[in-house]
């Protein structure tokens, strides 16, 4: 979609983000938070949230496809390569490193967390250092759900089925298992929210953003949504008394710096960060997306696991 938009749509689009941002600063699409329940809570309730969001934005992004297209088309599936698996790695790395994914951010730049202004930069050298590696290794090709097809409207209906149950899940959990009030209400709103941005303009995301200031391409509703994210969360923190000012210290900023080159890099090689594979390219039933999800976690898994079996020993008398 042409990136001169009518005004009304772009007003839709500050309004989505900011939702996003507003929601995410409470309870983010996040790889990291997700791994630390895992490793250290033993229960997996935020992955939880992660596929309910993911379903949600399926369930808007696969009927607008057939209904809108070839106005909107989803994500095209990307060959698995070992850029590919290279880049899931990283972006893993960069993720733990940085204690938050991409959109996470900036959901806790809202909370105070100033270094984080900082990550872009990072994003941007990262994105020039590992930009033209993946060229001629990366083959694209329409997703399988494109079209309405007796496969993708009995696939639609699984995901529907599951988006039920999990949603009742998640309910039942809040109730009696102290799950946190309105989990699983608020990852459907995200998703629900990211899944109508990514049809008005695959580009909105803060990666966009990034990529588009390198290669001077910079688009307006990647602009509009990174900064009515920001007051999503800026709003958010107001709102519910979580914000404290928290002012970089140098290790801090390089921490960020460093992690925002990883994860610059890994989402040039996959391409994608964990918030556009999540919620755009695994509703278009990628394979791709979904390998470098798995690979993403599994490295900040590892991670998690050897620093804190270094940080026991370290410990010990």
């Amino acid at each position: 979609m042409p990136d001169l938009l009518p005004i009304w749509v772009l007003v839709l689009v500050a309004a989505l983000a900011f939702t996003v941002g507003f929601i995410v600063n409470r309870s983010g699409t996040c790889l990291v938070s997700a791994a630390h329940e895992v490793l250290y809570k033993r229960r997996a309730w935020r992955v939880g949230g992660l596929a309910l969001a993911a379903m949600a934005s399926s369930g808007l992004l696969l009927p607008l496809s057939w209904i809108s297209s070839p106005t909107l088309v989803l994500a095209p599936v990307f060959s698995v390569e070992l850029t590919l698996i290279i880049g899931a790695v990283l972006f893993g790395i960069g993720a733990l490193v940085n204690d938050a994914c991409l959109l996470g951010s900036l959901g806790r730049i809202g909370n105070g967390e100033v270094r984080l202004i900082v990550l872009p930069v990072g994003l941007g050298a990262g994105f020039l250092l590992t930009d033209g590696t993946r060229v001629g290794q990366r083959v694209e090709y329409p997703s399988v759900f494109s079209e309405p097809t007796p496969l993708s409207v009995a696939t639609y209906c699984l995901i529907a089925w599951g988006f039920v149950g999990l949603l009742a899940a998640f309910m039942s959990a809040e109730r009696y298992l102290g799950v946190r009030p309105g989990s699983g209400r608020r990852m459907v709103m995200i998703g629900a929210a990211a899944g109508l941005l990514f049809a008005i303009e695959p580009r909105w995301t803060l990666a966009s953003l990034v990529g588009g200031m390198v290669t001077g391409s910079v688009g307006t509703v990647a602009c509009i949504a990174a900064l009515a994210t920001l007051a999503g969360s800026v709003m958010s923190a107001q709102r519910f008394g979580t914000f404290k000012f928290e002012f970089p210290t140098a290790w801090s900023a390089a921490r960020t710096l460093a992690a925002g080159g990883l994860m610059g890099a890994g989402s040039t090689l996959i391409p994608g960060g964990n918030d556009s594979l999540l919620l755009q390219s695994l509703p278009g039933a990628s394979p791709s997306a979904f390998l470098a999800l798995i690979l993403m976690m599994t490295a900040i898994l590892l991670m998690m696991t050897v620093t804190r079996l270094v940080v026991g020993r370290i410990s010990k008398p």
